[in-house]
């Protein structure tokens, strides 16, 4: 087979050619690991925390801590104990302020595009409920497309390994997710 370039690599895979393609390859060739981001556990949790009257009873969902502030001060020592001791990276939701600058290990929820990180800690205001439907919204947004909640799904889905959410002065959302968790390891499989 002659040596393909560009292109022709390209289309010699696409026709299946794969193992006499990859021969001609120069370079070493990197193979995916089947774990891309999270682990099934993980996801498990990200679609039962996004449509909470969903679940897949099989999983665990012991990699992901749910912990409740009452205010934004300690919302924001929680978030500190967890990014500086524990070593989870902090992607918030909104462009940070001045205070927060010597705040290690963060990241805006849109500059995580495309990353990947072991551990995420993540902060929920009184912004984010449930509607009757059972799917999490969020009051801040007058735009339909819930931006708030896409910013939150972009930054949980970072996570591979383990997730900590913080639930700011918002009981109410604290109780469901709580009661999601319950529910889960209730119907969970032994």
């Amino acid at each position: 087979m002659a040596e393909l370039q560009g292109i022709e690599l390209y289309i010699e895979l696409a026709r299946g050619g794969m193992s006499e393609a990859v021969e001609q390859l120069s370079h070493p060739v990197l193979t995916l690991s089947g774990r891309i981001r999270c682990n099934k556990d993980l996801a498990a949790f990200v679609h039962l925390l996004m449509e909470s009257r969903v679940y897949d009873d099989r999983r665990s969902l012991d990699c992901a801590e749910v912990l409740y502030a009452e205010n934004e001060a300690s919302a924001r020592e929680l978030r500190r104990y967890y990014a500086r001791k524990k070593r989870y990276t902090w992607i918030s939701l909104a462009p940070f302020s001045p205070e927060e600058d010597g705040d290690g290990g963060r990241y805006e929820s849109a500059g995580v595009i495309g990353r990947e990180f072991d551990r995420v800690v993540m902060v929920l205001d009184q912004r984010f409920y449930y509607d009757e439907k059972g799917l999490l919204r969020s009051r801040g947004d007058k735009d339909p497309d819930d931006l708030d909640v896409q910013r939150l799904y972009q930054g949980i889905t970072r996570a591979r390994e383990k997730l900590c959410l913080i639930i700011s002065g918002n009981p109410q959302l604290f109780s469901a997710v709580l009661a999601m968790k319950a529910r889960h390891a209730l119907h969970r499989e032994p």
